[in-house]
């Protein structure tokens, strides 16, 4: 079974459209036209860049030979928003916020490990360069919550309010509309994190970076899932990747 890989494809491919609803269906759209059975056969460590190359192929393909396609269909679908062409960005992402390691991000990329490293160094100048942006965080440790607005802070985002409740973000994000917000999955007394991004972003078109110690409890498989989610203990590489992604990447529309 390839569960472990086609979730790692659905949370990168999240982050790089900066939707999670886009990023489902291009993934969804690339896995039904390939046949994931000769997959199964390889070793594990030859699996995960073997699908995203795969994938990218698929993706590729349907813009390089555009076709009248069905609304809705599966290549309507991968017509409707074009592979990022911007390696830097693609290595930042597969290396700073999913953590692979930089020789499986240049197996994906296609590209020598010299080059990637330059593609990924490249990036980070990017990332390093302050943004323009808004941000709650939604996290019930004050510690925790005055180091993670630091960092963003450092980046040039404006952290316009904290909040250590459901509640408490709901009403705040409700005041303030922030572009992004900075979120926990255990708020503790039975409140997550998860329900109140789920509420504030049926509201509001911003932009959810989960930083949480349950990565598991926030990547479902349900209806709603973040387009970014980062482990704790958290890399502050992660985090300034996230938000500069979230703040850079245009939203495209599923259908245009």
């Amino acid at each position: 079974m390839l569960t472990k890989e086609i979730n790692l494809l659905r949370q990168y491919l999240r982050a790089l459209t900066n939707d999670q609803l886009l990023g489902d269906e291009v993934t969804r759209a690339a896995l039904a036209e390939l046949d994931l059975e000769p997959f199964e056969a390889l070793p594990e460590a030859a699996r995960l860049p073997l699908l995203f190359r795969s994938v990218y192929d698929i993706w590729r393909t349907a813009h390089e030979k555009a076709q009248s396609a069905g609304i809705f269909s599966t290549r309507a679908i991968l017509q409707s928003v074009s592979p990022e062409e911007d390696l830097s960005r693609q290595v930042l992402l597969m290396v700073d916020v999913m953590g692979f390691p930089l020789s499986v991000a240049a197996e994906i990329a296609g590209q020598s490990l010299e080059l990637t490293e330059a593609f990924l160094d490249a990036a980070r100048e990017r990332v390093d360069k302050p943004i323009e942006g808004t941000a709650i965080i939604i996290e019930d440790e004050p510690l925790i919550a005055e180091e993670i607005a630091d960092l963003v802070t450092q980046q040039g985002v404006e952290v316009v309010g904290k909040a250590r409740t459901k509640k408490e973000a709901v009403s705040l994000a409700g005041r303030l509309v922030p572009r992004i917000l900075l979120a926990d999955y255990d708020l503790g007394g039975g409140e997550t994190g998860l329900d109140a991004v789920k509420e504030i972003t049926g509201e509001q078109d911003c932009v959810a970076i989960f930083i949480t110690a349950y990565p598991d409890d926030v990547l479902t498989g349900e209806d709603f899932e973040p387009a970014f989610v980062i482990s704790k203990p958290y890399r502050d590489r992660a985090v300034k990747a996230a938000l500069w992604q979230a703040l850079t990447k245009s939203r495209a529309a599923l259908v245009e």
